[in-house]
């Protein structure tokens, strides 16, 4: 009986249909500009890729670079070299309508897929990706003697 009436309570109906979550807040690690559209704190959305894949699967478990621009080699090897992963987002896809909606060429993804930055110079987005180095499984000793 209350379900049917909830329509009549002002701002429910968007809020049941809408299942987006609030943005975070400004902190450490969640850059925002002072412009109301920004993408900063909110949840990256997770399209399948061109591939087949999907944008988590790709990203794994560190930091991404998602971007609608090609990096140079020398950002390309920096991110590599940090533990990032970058997705460049062709034009028409979700990714690049998502950015673009942004007003941003591109975005630094958490390993929690929340956005912690944005930017349209890629520069110094390049600059912000923070530095997480993936522990690798390495032979221990007694087990290179086997």
């Amino acid at each position: 009986m209350v379900d049917g009436r909830l329509h009549f309570i002002p701002g429910i109906r968007t809020r049941l249909v809408n299942s987006s979550t609030p943005a975070l807040c400004r902190s450490s690690l969640i850059i925002k500009s002072w412009r109301p559209w920004q993408l900063a704190g909110s949840l990256c959305p997770n399209p399948v890729l061109a591939d087949g894949a999907r944008l988590d699967t790709i990203l794994g478990n560190g930091f991404g670079l998602i971007t609608t621009q090609p990096l140079n080699p020398e950002q390309s090897e920096q991110l590599a070299r940090w533990g990032a992963k970058v997705v460049t987002a062709q034009r028409g896809t979700e990714l690049a309508r998502w950015l673009g909606r942004g007003h941003v060429a591109a975005a630094i993804i958490r390993p929690d897929r929340t956005v912690m930055q944005t930017g349209r110079r890629l520069g110094p987005l390049c600059d912000a990706v923070p530095r997480f180095l993936m522990a690798v499984d390495t032979p221990t000793r007694t087990e290179e003697r086997n």
